[in-house]
């Protein structure tokens, strides 16, 4: 029976893997084209010398990443390289970051210890990083202790219950409000919220 349960979920998952990229209605012709010359590279590859073999259940379809150019969100993007770059040019010797990206913070463990507080704690081993559980509206400082502080993009989710959070209609205004409790006078807070 449990191998029954096994074999059933791999094989929910690889049909997930080859129906996820038609899900968005404006691919999903583009979708089917590509499944095509996904087929057919597939074959192409197979019959290449030193080719291994490929087992349906292992594959992965990407079918849109033929491209001309890289893509990216440019307002993500651009905050984080503006967020970063005001984090190097301080010199602080530590930064605290409210549920931001991660990447974002891993890149940040290079040019100073950061504590990155989240609802979900972030479980990553690197140099100059502590995860801690927390909610951003009862963050585990005290008043005015924080000199550099972040928080990119997460105040306008809190309360909508999307990570776990409570529902709360005043949830974004109570986040800023807390975010603003923990900074330290003269300390820098970098925050963007949509």
């Amino acid at each position: 029976m449990e191998e029954k349960t096994k074999k059933s979920k791999k094989f929910l998952y690889l049909a997930y893997r080859w129906i996820n990229p038609l899900i968005d209605p404006l691919k999903l012709l583009k979708g089917f084209k590509n499944y095509i010359w996904f087929i057919i590279d597939w074959i192409k590859y197979s019959r290449k010398e030193g080719a291994e073999a490929i087992r349906i259940i292992d594959s992965y379809p990407c079918l849109h990443e033929k491209t001309t150019t890289t893509s990216f969100d440019p307002h993500y993007f651009y905050q984080d390289i503006w967020a970063f770059e005001r984090i190097y040019k301080s010199g602080v010797p530590h930064h605290v970051d409210v549920g931001s990206a991660i990447d974002f913070v891993g890149f940040l463990t290079i040019i100073t210890k950061v504590t990155f507080i989240d609802i979900r704690p972030l479980e990553a081993t690197l140099k100059n990083f502590e995860s801690k559980k927390g909610d951003i509206l009862t963050l585990p400082f005290e008043d005015n202790s924080v000199k550099s502080l972040s928080c990119l993009h997460v105040a306008e989710h809190i309360g909508l219950g999307r990570y776990g959070d409570s529902l709360d209609p005043q949830g974004t205004q109570k986040a800023a409000k807390e975010l603003s409790r923990v900074l330290g006078r003269g300390g820098e807070s970098l925050f963007f919220a949509s």
